[in-house]
Order: C-alpha cells, then structure tokens, then sequence
C-alpha cells in the first residue's frame, strides 16, 4: 500500500447525507472551511502515525484544493 484516501461526509441526523456540492460551499461560506481542511489532515497524520507504529509502511497524504478556497496557500507545509 502507498496511500489512502479519506472522504468527508456529513450526515446529518435528521436528514441523512447531505451531499458535498451542498456542505462543501456552506462551509466556505462561513469560513469553516480552513477548520475543517486542518482537521482532516490532523486525522490523516494521526491515522498514518498510528499505522506507522503498527509496523505499516509509511503512506502519503495529499489534498484536493476545493475552488474558492482562496486560503489554501496556508496549507503549505501543515503538518510537516
């Protein structure tokens, strides 16, 4: 294995999936958007440093810059 990919959902508990064209520029819109993006990449290398403890080999992380995340500059080198 050399990488994984992990895909956000929100499911919502009164109406179920909500699709990500709908979260996604709900998200921009407030602002959130950053937040979420760290999280997730908190996660992956929580989840990649976890597997590297195990004995897993080492995986890449990568991301999807999501148009009209005019922010994602500030990802550059998070986590590294």
């Amino acid at each position: 294995m050399s990488g994984l990919e992990a895909l956000i959902r929100w499911d919502d508990p009164e109406t179920g999936l909500v699709p990500p064209l709908k979260f996604i520029p709900l998200l921009e819109e407030t602002g959130m958007i950053l937040d979420v993006g760290r999280w997730a990449i908190q996660k992956g290398l929580e989840t990649t440093g976890a597997g590297r403890a195990g004995g897993a080999a080492a995986a890449r992380i990568g991301g999807q810059r999501l148009p009209g995340a005019a922010q994602a500059e500030e990802f550059c080198g998070y986590g590294a």
